[in-house]
């Protein structure tokens, strides 16, 4: 424990943690996150990584007159006793009876020594405390501090809607593990993943290679290999039984070769995500391959042929510069009526009648309020009409694909 003390309570400038955009990134964050807690944080930091929790004992209040015995094993006190013997009564004051107030008698000698003895040691002992709390909630608050520049306002509403936020607002001011518990509600929040992180995850394991020595080390490629391991061991453990693995790997198959441009294919594994929801999508093979197979002889597949990349995503991308370059950034858009990743606030009226995820309060929805049982289909405008003609570079359809947690590879099979 010597060395903590050596430690920074503040992290250095390139102590930065990744952003935190959704489960896709949080295990990315993780990884970052440990790596700062090595030499960072103290004792706060220790007790993260090693699964630990540390305690300050607070001395209590400072020793008194008539402070009762405690018992030896509860520590409780003892009802109706004395820690510190009072003198005997005189025959005067017995006299006196109730008139005389026995809290004036003196305490006997050695206990009157005792009583100093121990003042004189709760306030060494109180200053010790006191000095403890400060630097631990120092170490706390600073990386309570980073952890929340990870996250966006976005992700921080998220965030405040998880189950283990109302009780992490009730932690006391002596609290010194704040950080932890504001870690754990991330966890909560993004650690459990969904189907497609999980092939992305694993698809990116299979695929990892050592770069030229010149760049990276074969002890650096190993490195990277445990860390990736890592990340993908939760989906490796979720399954118990080599049948459950083998279901897991042909649906993992599926999901990431299958064309996803073609509308009935995309609703169906909507469909399938949906109804099961996380990792358990994975376990179901069969599900996910009828329904599939099944959407191709409905309607849907008599609407237009699908173009290379959606047109949600040549919508998107084409109407403004700055839509280009934040999709070339990777950062998820807003799509109205889309179900936002890690959001349950959305409109049940709106979601039962028209099939759309709106953010707003039911009790508010303009919708419900008029009666409104179907949307009209916006209608043709000259921007609409010039999306046909829209070229997009590939690099601009991976960049949006990405955005929407869907990798892209150069030699994929074209739709």
């Amino acid at each position: 424990m010597a060395s903590l003390s050596s430690q920074s309570s503040n992290p250095a400038t390139t102590n930065i943690l990744p952003p935190l955009t959704g489960v896709t990134d949080y295990p990315v964050l993780r990884y970052a996150l440990e790596e700062i807690l090595q030499s960072n944080f103290g004792i706060t930091g220790q007790d993260i990584l090693n699964k630990t929790t540390t305690t300050l004992i607070n001395p209590g209040p400072i020793p008194a007159y008539n402070d009762a015995r405690r018992h030896p094993l509860t520590g409780l006190p003892i009802p109706g006793t004395r820690e510190y013997t009072q003198e005997d009564l005189t025959q005067e004051q017995i006299d006196l009876g109730n008139a005389f107030d026995r809290n004036l008698l003196n305490l006997k000698t050695a206990d009157k020594a005792n009583l100093k003895d121990n003042i004189s040691m709760w306030k060494k002992d109180t200053t010790i405390y006191l000095a403890q709390l400060k630097a631990q909630r120092s170490e706390d608050d600073s990386l309570l501090n980073l952890l929340k520049t990870a996250c966006s306002p976005a992700i921080l509403e998220v965030l405040k809607s998880n189950p283990l936020t109302p009780a992490f607002k009730k932690l006391p001011p002596d609290c010194i593990n704040r950080s932890k518990q504001f870690l754990a509600i991330m966890e909560n929040q993004f650690s459990k993943g969904n189907s497609q992180v999980s092939v992305n995850e694993l698809t990116k394991f299979l695929s990892l290679y050592q770069g030229p020595l010149t760049t990276e080390s074969t002890a650096a490629f190993l490195n990277r290999v445990d860390a990736h391991y890592q990340r993908i061991l939760p989906i490796l453990l979720h399954a118990t039984t080599v049948p459950q693995l083998a279901e897991m790997l042909l649906s993992m198959v599926i999901l990431k070769g299958v064309n996803r441009t073609y509308p009935p294919t995309q609703r169906a594994i909507e469909v399938h995500l949906h109804t099961y929801a996380g990792n358990l999508s994975l376990d179901h093979h069969n599900e996910l391959k009828t329904g599939i197979l099944a959407l191709q002889d409905s309607d849907l597949h008599l609407s237009q042929p699908p173009d290379p990349v959606s047109s949600q995503a040549s919508a998107l991308l084409s109407t403004s510069p700055d839509l280009v370059a934040s999709a070339l950034q990777a950062k998820a858009p807003t799509v109205k009526g889309k179900q936002r990743e890690g959001r349950t606030d959305h409109c049940l009226y709106c979601l039962n009648m028209f099939k759309k995820f709106y953010y707003h309060k039911e009790i508010a929805c303009e919708f419900k309020k008029k009666g409104i049982t179907k949307l009209s289909k916006p209608s043709a405008s000259p921007a609409s009409a010039n999306l046909s003609a829209t070229t997009l570079t590939n690099e601009q359809i991976i960049a949006f694909l990405a955005t929407q947690g869907i990798e892209a590879y150069e030699d994929a099979p074209k739709a």
